[in-house]
This record gives structure tokens, sequence and C-alpha cells, in this order.
């Protein structure tokens, strides 16, 4: 049996073939149809991207100082830089009922009342915001930071340390109380004699303007 007479038909080459739903040319025009609607919508409805505000981020704010002046709801500050010493530059520091006030030895208060903790002359270690003028922090921490007091002591009259500070006319008095820690070398108490030298850590004393107590006292050795 010849094998060419049992495989089946196949079509002639000229024989049409069948075409597909939607021609190349139809279909590129759908998509710039569709290209241009979704411009419109988003152009003329409700679909219009917003413009989204830029906001600058709050600037974090920590300094310290010397007051200078307090007035009202601000006080001046005279910078220190990052060796302790006073700079010319100054700030002004905007005070609200919600500043926060630490004074060493006292209470955290906020408000007119800690503010009593605040005087001028004094150190202070300033947290807030950066205002938008630059040169004015809005307080939200304010604590008072003496630096310690260095010098040798000059007397004792009761529980107070007269001491001699360097390039200070008048010595300063410091008041010692039950809270005050001493260091003293090799535990000898009788190292703290007139003439040795001292660092006095201090905080002021709520009833007495001016005058100071003691927070520690560290007693080198005599030369």
């Amino acid at each position: 049996m010849d094998r060419k007479a049992l495989m089946p038909a196949q079509p002639p080459d000229d024989e049409p073939k069948p075409k597909s739903g939607m021609s190349r040319r139809t279909a590129a025009w759908l998509v710039v149809v569709a290209g241009l609607l979704v411009v419109y919508h988003y152009s003329h409805g409700q679909g219009r991207v917003p413009s989204i505000p830029v906001i600058a981020p709050a600037l974090h704010v920590a300094l310290r100082g010397e007051v200078t002046q307090i007035t009202g709801q601000k006080i001046v500050v005279r910078v220190e830089n990052t060796q302790g010493g006073l700079t010319q530059l100054k700030r002004t520091i905007a005070l609200s009922p919600s500043t926060r006030y630490q004074s060493p030895g006292q209470p955290a208060m906020n408000g007119a009342h800690g503010l009593a903790y605040v005087k001028p002359g004094y150190r202070i270690l300033v947290h807030g915001l950066a205002a938008s003028d630059g040169q004015t922090v809005n307080a939200a921490q304010i604590s008072v930071s003496f630096p310690p007091v260095t010098g040798t002591l000059r007397s004792l009259i009761g529980s107070d340390l007269v001491v001699s500070v360097p390039r200070q006319s008048q010595p300063m008095i410091v008041t010692a109380t039950s809270r005050t820690a001493f260091f003293v070398p090799q535990g000898l108490w009788s190292s703290l004699t007139p003439g040795a030298p001292i660092r006095v850590w201090i905080s002021p004393q709520a009833k007495h303007a001016g005058r100071f107590n003691a927070l520690t006292v560290m007693v080198g050795k005599s030369s």
C-alpha cells in the first residue's frame, strides 16, 4: 500500500490562513487613546495628584552658657565653649509654662516656680527647639549647671568653707551640709586644713540668694 495515500491531505500553499481578531495597527491606536484618557483624567479630574508641602524638621538644640539677663519670659545667655570658657555669642531663651527646671539638690519644677532656680550669673544647660529666627531657643528643659570651684581652703568657720579662688578678689563661702560628700587623701581628715587645694561642686541655696551649698568637696595634697 502506498504510504502517501495514508497521510492526511495538506492544504494548498495559496489557501488563506485564519486572521487574528485585531490588527497591530488597531491595537496601537487603542493604547494611544487609553494613554490620552489617563492624562486627561489626572489633569482635569478628581484624580489630580495633590502637591505635598515640604516642612523643615524642628532643630533640637543643646547649649551651655551664663545667664546675663532675665526679662519676663525670656533669658539671655552668653554661650560657653567646649573648654568651659565664655564666648561673645549670645542666645535668647524663650520660656513657657511647660518649661522644666532642674537644680542640683532641688526637686524638678515647671513654669514660674522653677524659674526661681535661675539667677543672673548662673551657668545653665538648655535643651529645646530652635526658633525660625535662628537666634532664639524655645526651652523645653533648663538645668542649673555650675562648674566646679577650684581654689585653696582659706579657713573653716563652722560648716562654712572659705575658699580663695584665683583671679577673684573676694573669697567664696560655701556651706557644707549633711549631704555633702568629702573626698580626702587616704581618708585623712587632717588634710582638710587651711592652705589645702580643694575643688568644690556647688548648688545655689534656696533661701539665701548668692550663697551656695557644697555638693562635693575634693581635697588635694598640699605641696
